[in-house]
């Protein structure tokens, strides 16, 4: 396997992940990965980024939830929405169906 970044090889190791809860951060080790010998880029198998998100997933609250899962649901039907069409400062009152 080739590093994405700098095309050196990557070998299987171990890291330690962090993951933003927003109010706080949770600290996870020993989570296997691919490191590039050369730069120390580290990537994961889809299994182990899959687990992560879980992992990250099962901390979010009912609202946050609901929200990822409705945008998952609209980027499968097609309903995506350009940069340009966002009115970020009334993001609140925007109406994006």
């Amino acid at each position: 396997m080739v590093c994405f970044f700098c095309n050196g090889k990557m070998i299987e190791g171990i890291t330690t992940d962090m993951i933003d809860l927003e109010t706080s951060i949770m600290i996870i080790k020993d989570v296997p990965c691919h490191k590039c010998t050369q730069c120390g880029e580290v990537s994961f198998s889809l299994d182990v980024a899959e687990s992560l998100e879980k992992v990250r997933f099962d901390k979010l609250d009912e609202d946050e939830k609901q929200a990822i899962l409705q945008g998952r649901e609209d980027y499968k039907n097609g309903n995506t929405y350009s940069l340009n069409e966002i009115d970020w400062d009334n993001l609140d009152k925007m109406d994006l169906e």
